[in-house]
């Protein structure tokens, strides 16, 4: 019985010794990942490389890094302003990256940003390097960044949709009234419609001016920009949305010049692959993890400017939830 307890004993503290170097291990290995993160080697693109950029998934003002996605079965890359606007500027740069391939998808992104995002790649045409687009379905947003392009090309079984803008308010008062709930409601000035949801139970004829006012501008703003990209009169697009031809044959686009061609991805592909010189069997691209990275040939730029990067909800007595510091 001796010699049992003794051997049940050891057993017990050999497992606890294993556990505890499993552990010191999987503790050095973790911390060596994460520390890894703000550590990765520059990236020298080879000649006639292209920068992909697929348009899809929510984009952020600034990166987040997760370093346990790998384990989580996560391995979309995350797209952020800073690190696109930077990375396009880099590829405009960057004499081995011929040009840039936009690969539209469902992408959440505001209209500021699209607008910002969209100047960046009117800005990278300038130095001469193509800029083509495809998707096999365009959201109206996706198209409007898209239409910049040098071409734009759709699958033949895909559609733009291009519908105009709405606005919708919901209003409160009827639902406050069978609760019981009467609002105090101090308001100056004709227009301000904030509170109107609690106090009327329809647009007044000042707020509906305003808010028609405010989406003829972003409107005008879209059809603007696709008729400067696409050569084309914003009468077509907007009959294009007036008529609901989104929902129409693909070739309706190409007729109103919103698509240079319906072609399969596979096929726009091997145009890209021909545009960059390529003579590999399969389009050679770079994505954004590894454009962040890219090697530049120098930090140091004359007369630069700092960007601070603020994202978060600004709460009082409370520091701003993230931020972070770079050069332009």
């Amino acid at each position: 019985m001796k010699q049992f307890f003794k051997m049940m004993f050891a057993s017990i503290i050999g497992v606890l010794a294993a556990v505890g170097i499993l552990f010191f291990i999987s503790t050095i290995f973790f911390i060596g990942m994460i520390g890894s993160i703000g550590s990765s080697p520059s990236y020298l693109p080879k000649s006639n490389t292209v920068y992909k950029i697929s348009l899809k998934g929510t984009i952020t003002e600034n990166d987040i890094e997760n370093p346990f996605a790998m384990f989580l079965g996560n391995s979309e890359v995350s797209l952020s302003m800073k690190s696109l606007l930077e990375s396009i500027k880099d590829a405009k740069e960057n004499s081995n990256i011929k040009g840039i391939y936009l690969e539209a998808g469902t992408m959440s992104l505001g209209s500021a940003n699209i607008q910002t995002l969209r100047r960046a790649l009117t800005d990278f045409k300038e130095s001469g390097k193509f800029l083509i687009a495809y998707g096999d379905y365009y959201t109206q947003g996706n198209y409007y960044l898209c239409s910049v392009a040098d071409e734009v090309f759709m699958n033949p079984q895909g559609l733009i949709e291009i519908t105009g803008l709405a606005s919708q308010t919901m209003f409160y008062t009827g639902l406050l009234e069978k609760l019981g709930v009467e609002m105090e409601i101090f308001k100056v000035g004709t227009y301000k419609g904030a509170v109107e949801p609690f106090m009327l139970d329809k647009l007044s004829d000042a707020n509906r001016e305003q808010i028609q006012s405010y989406m003829n501008s972003i409107w005008g703003n879209i059809t603007n920009g696709i008729a400067e990209g696409r050569n084309i009169a914003i009468e077509d697009i907007n009959r294009f949305a007036d008529d609901a031809l989104f929902f129409s044959a693909p070739e309706k686009a190409v007729e109103y010049g919103l698509i240079n061609e319906l072609k399969y991805k596979s096929e726009v592909e091997a145009y890209v692959k021909e545009l960059a010189g390529q003579s590999e069997d399969k389009l050679r691209t770079v994505e954004l993890d590894k454009m962040k990275n890219i090697k530049k040939s120098s930090n140091l730029r004359p007369n630069q400017i700092a960007v601070l990067y603020a994202e978060g909800e600004i709460m009082e007595a409370a520091p701003t939830s993230f931020y972070d510091v770079s050069s332009t």
